[in-house]
């Protein structure tokens, strides 16, 4: 065994053992040359000396197999190697509790466990068709993050393409969870199915599945219902069916299984959960993948905006459209990744007949949006700080440099940004041939200072407005609203900002994520209610001015972040977590939907405002108009019904839909999954 503070191959620093066992110990470690935090697993070789040239051979074959796999819910290898005749795997050191530590004395809710379930298989159908096998799922080698993402851990070496089994890998197994195939080594896909049976058994039932052998000796194994009543019958039959000792009675494959036990919670929900699916939602701009955009006609059903991308994959699903979790707001509010790539997506605009973040609409026409011309920066006017004492002591927490802070409630505060007052450049140039017709002619404004959200309004601050108003949102209202499942949208019965996808999830775990399934008339309300809550001060949507200015500043950056290539660690986007055809494979932001607010420092505006590209679509004050923009045409009319503009691209758009000077119409000034807003502080006088 490795002893602390031990260095290996010259660069691994052990810092501590994490764990121990029969074939060797995992470690976490240092990569004293990267400065990086990572694990390290040990495996003592198995066998008589005479195999050790073979073993080793073996291992690297085997490493590089493991090394070159890459999906969201595995941990990275990043190195192989053997030292001192043991062997080692060097990976991504994954922050989270493992599934065993959340399972209760109840067991776990059965939404959640879906939502666990869905995501696994998903690996596994990856990994599957790598050739390889996982052969020790269990709830310690799941480990669940902050965010609600599941990490399969813990590879031992496996079985890959030839079909030939190592020494190592022959060693792995853990009774409860292991298939009778497994103690004679003749194990396939089906094995690691069982293996997942099994953990999903002891989530629901807090209880031990009976092992094989135990079976075999004639000691039966209780069904779901006896030990928790209140679990639907279909979860249990396709769990139970699973673990049967024939493995030709379980589900063939991961793939198979996932689409049995998403058909199963679609079915045990049908009473009063299940999804209610609209047609398509229909857009202004058919290139704009907007929820919202896609409204019914006054007297048909509304369709719903998706929601909160803070639920997990199988909440989508369970959500009543067999998809997972994790958002439109580019036309109306776009529904980001619904339309083809260059087409924003947005929310339904009108009350009575909201449209749907294009979730389950078919993708719209392709609108070839592409980046715009580098601008010539313009000069701005000098900011003057607003001096702290000028704010209410009842509504100023504290003063750093440019960043303010309201409280809004006890524990609830609003973060906000200052943008200086000076000219900027609003819309694109005639050169931009990424531009669309309505974001031109292009034009210089001077705006007065104002101070911007920091971040979108997040799940935790709306909470705090609806538990102090007792408000309720129109998706709350009208009972459903549109969910991006999948790779399209879907109108869902039940889905709104408390519930994004359509189920019951834990509004704490949701706290930090952008408030969804949000209209132009709830952001308002909240606006209303937070200028009262911050001491009487004016709090409001931004103008589509001072959106745009505060998202790309005074020098016509294409980007919040500037004109470099949209990439994972400034935007949340549509990539390889998403599936959708317009999405970018090589990229990953780390979340499937959305992500908490704040998740990409490097994504920042000039000003300092987060997440104004990507995440979701957020909400204006100004109603859509030809520009050039002005304030005093009409277009700030509080009281007009006609549809407002929506800024800034949302998780499932495309990169050619993130620009600062793209705008969307919202049809209908309804909300969606994909849909959120931020809000403007005026300063004192």
């Amino acid at each position: 065994m490795l002893q602390s503070n031990q260095l290996l191959q010259n660069r691994y620093r052990i810092v501590k053992v994490l764990g121990r066992g029969g074939m060797g110990a995992v470690y976490e470690a240092r990569h004293i040359k990267l400065d990086m935090v990572c694990v390290v697993k040990e495996m003592l070789p198995p066998g008589d000396p005479e195999q050790v040239e073979v073993l080793a051979k073996q291992f690297e074959r085997e490493g590089k197999t493991l090394a070159g796999l890459r999906h969201p819910n595995l941990p990275r290898v990043s190195d192989y190697f053997s030292d001192s005749g043991n062997y080692y795997l060097v990976m991504d050191l994954i922050s989270g509790q493992s599934l065993d530590k959340l399972i209760g004395p109840q067991g776990l809710p059965e939404a959640t466990v879906l939502q666990y379930a869905d995501q696994l298989l998903d690996v596994l159908a990856y990994v599957h068709a790598q050739g390889v096998l996982h052969r020790d799922i269990k709830p310690a080698n799941i480990i669940v993050q902050p965010d609600g993402r599941v990490v399969l851990v813990d590879f031992g070496l496996v079985k890959v393409a030839d079909g030939k089994m190592s020494s190592f890998s022959m060693r792995t197994m853990t009774p409860h969870y292991a298939p009778p195939e497994q103690y004679t080594g003749g194990t396939d896909q089906r094995s690691d199915l069982f293996s997942l049976a099994a953990t999903l058994y002891q989530a629901l039932s807090a209880q031990l599945p009976t092992s094989a052998a135990d079976q075999f000796a004639g000691q039966p194994m209780l069904s779901l219902h006896q030990l928790r009543p209140e679990i639907s019958i279909n979860t249990a039959s396709v769990i139970e069916k699973t673990l049967q000792l024939d493995r030709a009675k379980r589900c063939q494959s991961a793939t198979e299984m996932r689409a049995v036990l998403r058909s199963a919670a679609l079915k045990s929900t049908a009473s009063d959960r299940t999804a209610q699916l609209g047609a398509a939602p229909a857009y202004d701009d058919p290139t704009i993948n907007l929820a919202s955009q896609r409204l019914p006609k006054p007297g048909t059903r509304r369709a719903p905006v998706p929601e909160n991308p803070l639920i997990p994959r199988w909440a989508a699903v369970t959500i009543g459209v067999i998809a997972v979790a994790i958002l439109a707001s580019l036309a109306v509010i776009i529904v980001p990744g619904l339309a083809p790539p260059s087409a924003p997506t947005a929310l339904p605009t009108s009350l009575p007949a909201p449209k749907a973040v294009d979730v389950t609409r078919t993708p719209a026409p392709k609108r070839t949006l592409t980046p715009a011309p580098t601008d010539t920066p313009v000069p701005e006017a000098t900011n003057t700080p607003l001096p702290p004492s000028t704010l209410p002591p009842t509504a100023l927490s504290t003063a750093l440099g440019d960043s303010l802070v309201l409280t809004l409630a006890p524990n609830v505060t609003l973060d906000l940004v200052r943008v200086p007052a000076g000219v900027f450049r609003m819309g694109s140039d005639d050169s931009d041939g990424a531009a669309k017709a309505d974001e031109k002619p292009q034009s210089s404004l001077s705006l007065k200072e104002y101070l911007i959200g920091s971040f979108e309004v997040t799940v935790a601050q709306f909470a705090a407005f609806v538990n102090a108003a007792g408000y309720k949102t129109v998706a709350e209202r009208q009972g459903s609203s549109w969910t991006f499942v999948g790779s399209q949208w879907q109108e869902v019965k039940g889905a709104n900002w408390r519930r994004p996808l359509g189920v019951d999830v834990d509004l704490a775990a949701l706290g930090s994520y952008p408030a969804t399934h949000i209209s132009w008339a709830d952001a308002v309300a909240f606006c209303k209610w937070a200028g009262q809550a911050a001491g009487g001060r004016e709090v409001r949507l931004p103008t589509e001015a001072e959106w745009e200015k505060a998202a790309r500043g005074g020098d016509g950056r294409r980007y919040p972040w500037g004109n470099q290539p949209v990439a994972g660690d400034r935007v949340n986007f549509a990539d390889r977590n998403l599936s959708v055809s317009w999405a970018d494979s090589s990229a990953d932001d780390g979340y499937q939907y959305t992500a908490p607010v704040g998740a990409y420092p490097s994504g920042k505006s000039p000003y300092g405002a987060f997440d104004m590209a990507g995440n979701v679509w957020e909400w204006t004050s100004s109603l859509y108009r030809p520009y050039p923009y002005r304030s005093d045409d009409g277009r700030e009319d509080p009281m007009s019904s006609d549809p407002r503009v929506v800024r800034g691209g949302g998780f499932n758009e495309s990169s050619e839909n993130l620009r600062a000077a793209i705008r969307v119409k919202s049809l209908n000034n309804q909300g969606g999954f994909n849909v959120g807003f931020r809000v403007v502080v005026a300063p004192l006088p």
